[in-house]
């Protein structure tokens, strides 16, 4: 599952932790990006254990 442009030319993929205050602060700047970036670049998160 992807947020963003599926055919985005960019994939950026974080592998986190649900419950994660670092992966929580990560997720803002992912957001700005996926604004700055509209069109260009999509997002995926794994959950990695």
């Amino acid at each position: 599952m992807f947020v963003g442009n599926i055919d985005a030319p960019v994939t950026l993929m974080e592998f986190g932790e649900y419950e994660s205050e670092e992966c929580a602060k990560v997720n803002e700047v992912v957001k700005q990006l996926l604004e700055e970036y509209e069109g260009k670049i999509r997002f995926q998160f794994r959950h990695f254990r």
